[in-house]
Order: C-alpha cells, then structure tokens, then sequence
C-alpha cells in the first residue's frame, strides 16, 4: 500500500501526494538555488527514476537539439552531484533508454509531454503486469511538481497524474486494467 511520506495511509481519494516530504524539502531547497541562475524553467518535477532527482521541462529541453555543450541548462548542472540522497543535475540516457524514453542525451530533461509518454511508452512497450504495473503507478503517484511557470505546482502536479491515467488506461489489456481497478480500490483512490 502506498503510504505519506511520513509513512500514514493515503486519504480516501487524495492519491496525489506521496513524495517523501524530506526529499521534496532537500529539493525545494537545491531549486531556490539554482533558479536565480537559469530564467527558463517551466515545470520541474521530483521523482525518483534510478534515484531522487530532478525532471526538468524548460525552453532548452522543448528545443532540444542534443548539443549539450551548447545548452544553458547542461551548463548550469553539469558540475552538480548527488547530496542528501538528491541529484541535482543531469542523469546520462544510454541506447535502451532512448529507444523507450525518447532521444534526449540526458533521461531527466523532458518537456511535460515528452516525461508523461515516458511512463506510457515503459508500461505499454513492456506490458508491465501485476507488481510491475502497480510499482510503475505508484511512481507516478510519488511525482511532484515542484515549479511550475503556469501557477500552482500543486494542482500542476494533478492535473499530470491525471492526465497519465487518462491517455494510459485506453492503452491497457483487460487483465492490467483489473490489476489497476484493484490498486485503485484497495487503496481508496478516485482518479477523478
């Protein structure tokens, strides 16, 4: 069962908030730094893929071109390492990577589209089914929006998670829309 960062039950039909508050606090911290530094963000998100980390959607990612050396945000992360269990920079995407995730040099520089279809394409390419669906879920569950150019980065985050449910259970095999349904069920969750 999905559980709060401090380890309580989630509330019936609040699936959205289930970031470990200590990472998303070591996280708001490393953003406020790193913002006066860089004016083109537009969504960043926390997640943990391979490791607490930062999803950046910004100018540069949505124009990406894969000339790193180039790129302002690359410069501004490429010295940062990993800190309080956070990494602050840029995670390197091998070949099977691009193949699923798309082709960007680094797997956290996505536009808000290009990191929803992420977790589409890795359930849907791999047929996840029973614990790997429910755990892919539960990671998308676990984002957070923490900056977001269009407002709230709370409803943001919400209207994310909703969004991925929308565009993947049309996607999915009877038998991983009755894995969900169950998930969705025992853990009290209303999607909508």
């Amino acid at each position: 069962m999905p559980t709060g960062g401090d380890g309580s039950n989630p509330s019936p039909h609040q699936p959205f908030a289930n970031m470990n508050q200590d990472i998303l606090k070591i996280a708001r911290k490393k953003f406020n730094k790193l913002a006066p530094k860089y004016d083109k963000f537009i969504n960043v998100f926390v997640d943990d893929w391979r490791g607490f980390c930062f999803v950046f959607d910004t100018l540069d990612t949505r124009i990406c071109n894969n000339n790193c050396q180039n790129c302002d945000l690359y410069k501004l992360l490429k010295e940062e390492s990993l800190s309080n269990n956070f990494f602050a920079g840029l995670k390197k995407a091998n070949c099977e990577d691009k193949r699923v995730f798309g082709l960007n040099n680094f797997l956290n520089c996505k536009s808000y589209e290009q990191y929803l279809n992420c977790f589409i394409n890795f359930i849907v390419q791999n047929n996840l089914t029973g614990q790997d669906l429910i755990d892919e879920i539960k990671l998308v569950l676990d984002i957070e929006i923490i900056y977001t150019k269009d407002g709230d980065p709370t409803q943001k985050t919400k209207k994310f998670k909703k969004e991925f449910f929308k565009k993947i259970i049309p996607q999915l095999f009877p038998s991983q829309l009755a894995t969900l349904h169950n998930f969705l069920k025992i853990n009290r969750m209303d999607l909508f």
